[in-house]
Order: structure tokens, then C-alpha cells, then sequence
């Protein structure tokens, strides 16, 4: 007979519980060796047996689909199937809104008001590119971003700026104008 953490038949992993974590670490009962014999999709889930009565799991949480099993044999070919329920909240339809606010011009330096979100909730947001070679001091809070100019210009530019959705890669471009290096216009506007 073999039991996985004193549980025999089906254990089962809910990848919903709030204590789930990437790597799962479970104690093999059995008087004989054991082997993983089946796993449904090795893309998404990788399990091997380590230091001969444990079992180490991996998961790709956004990969799981849908319901998918570990086996676990012995020499005798007994058997256990370890169930790994999906998490709902990675499957559920995902609807993002990526967009500039107002914006606010303070001499050398633009505010703009930030608003990313995921279903309705916040979502985390970063710069993916800060203007180089222009420097800025940048001074990024959660919905809202200033850049303030620290170099000295000598003629007219445009500068961009690119910030970028962290889950739905959804990026801003902002193109920043200076007509001398006390001045800042919001040049243009592109979402892509």
C-alpha cells in the first residue's frame, strides 16, 4: 500500500488554497520503491521522487487548465493518483484597462495620473523604458508618475518614456518635449 502524507487512493492538491505554493514537498508511505508512472501534463506540472520517500512537485500555476493527475507506483504496482485541482482566479477572463489620466505641467516637470487595472482591481505597473540618453528623476507612486528633466539640453527634444502593464504587457508610450532644459510638453500620446 501507498499513502502520501497519510492519505490513501487520491491526494488531493487545491491549487485555490491560500497556502499553495510553486514547489510541493510530500512524505511517500510505502515499504517499497516508487516510481511517478503518469503525469497528465509534464508541461505544466513536473514531479520526481527525492531522497526515496518524498515527493517534490513543481507547478506552473497559470499553466494548469484543468484537473490533472500524478501517479505513483511501487515495485509492486500498487498505486496512488495525486489530484491537482486548477486555480480558478488564474482562469477566469481577464479584462485590462492600461490608459493615462490627466496630466499636470509644474516647469521642468510632468505628472501624469496612472490608471491600470485588472478586472476592476489595481494592477502593478512599471517603466520599462525612463528616456535615455535624457535622465529624470522618475517618482512613481501607484497611480501616478512624475518625471522632472536633470540633463541639459542645448536645442529642442523629444523624448519617450514606455510603461508597461506587468501581467497583460500592455504598454504606454509617452513622448516628452523640451524646448530648452526648464520646460517639459506632453509632445504625443500612443497606447499600444
Amino acid at each position: 500500500m501507498i499513502k502520501i502524507n497519510g492519505v490513501e487512493k487520491i491526494y488531493v492538491i487545491d491549487l485555490n488554497e491560500p497556502d499553495y505554493s510553486e514547489e510541493i514537498l510530500l512524505k511517500i508511505d510505502s515499504q517499497y520503491t516508487c516510481i511517478v508512472s503518469y503525469v497528465t501534463d509534464s508541461n505544466a506540472i513536473k514531479a520526481k521522487i527525492v531522497k526515496s520517500n518524498m515527493l517534490l512537485i513543481n507547478v506552473d500555476i497559470e499553466s494548469v487548465k484543468k484537473d490533472c493527475y500524478i501517479a505513483i507506483q511501487n515495485i509492486r504496482r500498487e498505486m496512488i493518483k495525486i489530484l491537482i485541482k486548477p486555480n480558478l482566479e488564474v482562469l477566469r477572463e481577464k479584462k485590462y484597462v492600461f490608459k493615462l489620466g490627466k496630466h499636470y505641467i509644474s516647469g521642468k516637470t510632468i505628472t501624469f495620473n496612472v490608471i491600470s487595472k485588472e478586472n476592476g482591481k489595481e494592477e502593478p505597473w512599471s517603466v520599462e523604458y525612463d528616456g535615455e540618453p535624457m535622465s529624470y528623476i522618475i517618482d512613481k507612486k501607484k497611480n501616478k508618475i512624475s518625471f522632472t528633466l536633470t540633463s541639459t539640453i542645448f536645442s529642442e527634444i523629444i523624448s519617450k518614456i514606455i510603461l508597461k502593464q506587468d501581467k497583460s504587457d500592455k504598454t504606454i508610450e509617452i513622448n516628452l518635449y523640451h524646448k530648452d532644459s526648464n520646460s517639459v510638453e506632453l509632445y504625443e500620446n500612443e497606447k499600444s
